[in-house]
């Protein structure tokens, strides 16, 4: 017999910030839930690099069940780059359960025929191009019942310039959540209240992390910038949306199972601009002796400072077109594009990656134009290396002869190129601190690197610290740049937290993401037709 489940993801969540909010007295529904429920922390293995832990979470596995390692996908025939949609089956597609989700990430509904809902009604990044919805009247009736989603103009604001910017951002976000938890509400008790196992997903905690993770951070640079206070007090208000949210699901839908859940924790951001500007500058600079970033003088001249953006001033994409100049190149360059507009690329033929599995002639693809990398897409086939767009770790490609078109670099001298590319990043400097900006660099390859993946980097670079600028002794300074998003995904891990009739509560150690799918079909009473690689973490499990 199946057992209701209410499965609640909350997107882009710190559990160390909400455990500091529940010692102020702070969002009661989460404290109850929590000393009645089995709790786990998450150890994300360092997957939060990848970008995809929803896609972790949905197929139960990685590299194996989702056959990609980062959400940005490149074909070496043409040198094009796109973010790819998601292309798992879930989990739920193999249970045999009535299954209703609201905003799941990542969630292809065309991949599960059997369940309902909907995705990308609200979100950042939803990993689709397009929004889904089954029945395809969903949307209109939440449209028709609940309203207008109100937050839709913050969800990809960088809002830290402006105090004004940041209350609004903050209040709307709120008003996000409470209009998604009447539309939650609505759909799984009025309008599909036959449901075994639901999943809703709080999108707006991503969005108000990323935005005003510098009002919580002490050490982050912009903790004394105007806008943390108000920044701190609105992610407070977030977080106690969220927990009513929570509490008012909990009531109205009598799941005899409840599991909440985050993905992994939140960090000072320290990717963004070096990841998505420096480093591609850098490179070309190296390979083809040419510099196109430039920035006020003002900037340069105490490169140890974190630029601010004027409060009233462009936004940060628009900006940074700015600073990179009409000279950069534009030769298949796509158009100048608003930040996040999402596009389909015309499709490419199939063709089999290292996994066999192919590429879909109708592939929707997600436009990247807006990305500082894509600058210097026109000179890739002209470099020996250049940086892949990424949303976190520095991605470099190596421009191999046999696997890229116009590869430049002989096979035999694949590793003496990458030592070339470590001893270049490694000698790059933070300007405000004289330490090097890198942490790690890891070689996918030391001996077949025509085996890797099409989209996977050569070299994947993890940051030391937030730096705005590159100091190299021999191509100068590179930037500085203001900060884009203040918090970042790259926190020590999530948590999850099962209750229910049947479970002893306690904290139960450690899990992965991909010990998440198991357990919740678990809980429903019912064996998944497919083999999920995780473990049940509640089978034969004691309290500690």
């Amino acid at each position: 017999m199946s057992h209701r489940v209410l499965v609640v993801g909350l997107d882009g969540w710190d559990h160390g910030h909400e455990e500091r909010l529940r010692a102020e007295g702070e969002l009661p529904n989460l404290a109850a839930l929590s000393g009645r429920s089995a709790r786990f922390l998450i150890d994300t293995q360092g997957k939060q690099l990848d970008g995809l832990d929803w896609e972790h979470f949905l197929a139960g596995g990685g590299l194996e069940a989702t056959h990609r390692s980062c959400a940005v996908d490149f074909d070496p025939s043409d040198y094009a780059a796109w973010q790819r949609s998601a292309g798992v089956a879930p989990f739920i597609k193999d249970l045999p359960v009535r299954s209703v989700i609201f905003d799941v990430p990542y969630l292809d509904l065309a991949r599960t025929p059997s369940t309902r809902g909907v995705v990308g009604w609200a979100g950042s990044d939803f990993g689709m191009d397009e929004p889904q919805a089954r029945p395809d009247t969903l949307t209109r009736w939440i449209q028709s019942n609940v309203g207008t989603y109100p937050a839709t103009a913050w969800l990809d604001t960088v809002a830290w310039p402006s105090v004004e910017q940041s209350v609004a951002m903050g209040r709307h976000l709120v008003d996000g959540i409470e209009t998604r938890r009447e539309a939650a509400r609505r759909l799984l008790t009025e309008r599909m209240p036959d449901w075994d196992l639901a999943m809703v997903v709080v999108t707006e905690t991503h969005t108000a992390a990323e935005a005003f993770w510098h009002g919580v951070d002490a050490s982050h640079p912009l903790n004394d910038h105007p806008s943390a206070r108000p920044s701190a007090a609105a992610l407070r208000d977030v977080y106690r949306a969220t927990d009513q949210l929570i509490g008012a699901l909990i009531e109205c839908t009598g799941a005899e199972h409840v599991v909440v859940l985050a993905l992994n924790g939140m960090a000072s951001n320290r990717f963004d601009v070096p990841s998505m500007v420096l480093l591609p500058e850098l490179l070309t600079r190296w390979s083809c002796g040419q510099q196109f970033l430039t920035v006020p003088p003002a900037w340069t001249a105490s490169p140890g400072d974190v630029p601010l953006l004027a409060a009233t001033g462009p936004s940060w994409t628009d900006a940074c077109d700015g600073w990179l100049g009409r000279s950069a190149p534009t030769s298949g360059r796509p158009g100048r594009l608003l930040h996040r507009i999402r596009n389909r690329i015309a499709p490419r033929p199939s063709r089999p990656d290292r996994h066999g599995s192919h590429t879909s002639p109708h592939e929707d693809r997600i436009s990247l134009a807006w990305h500082p990398a894509m600058h210097y897409q026109s000179l890739w086939p002209q470099m020996r290396a250049f940086a892949l767009p990424s949303f976190a770790a520095g991605h470099v490609r190596i421009n191999l002869q046999g696997r890229e078109r116009d590869g430049i670099v002989e096979p035999s001298d694949y590793g003496p190129v990458c030592d070339e590319v470590v001893e270049l990043l490694c000698a790059c400097t933070n300007p405000a601190t004289g330490r090097s900006v890198v942490k790690s660099v890891a070689r996918a390859s030391e001996t077949n690197p025509h085996g890797l993946d099409r989209a996977d980097p050569d070299l994947r670079v993890v940051w030391d610290e937030a730096v705005c600028a590159f100091a190299h002794p021999d191509h100068g300074l590179i930037g500085p740049v203001p900060f884009r998003r203040t918090g970042d995904h790259m926190g020590t891990g999530g948590f999850v937290n099962f209750a229910g009739p049947d479970i002893a509560a306690g904290d139960r150690g450690v899990g992965t993401v991909f010990d998440l799918a198991p357990t919740i079909a678990g809980l429903t009473g019912e064996k998944s037709s497919a083999a999920l690689p995780g473990r049940d973490l509640l089978a034969n499990a004691e309290p500690a």
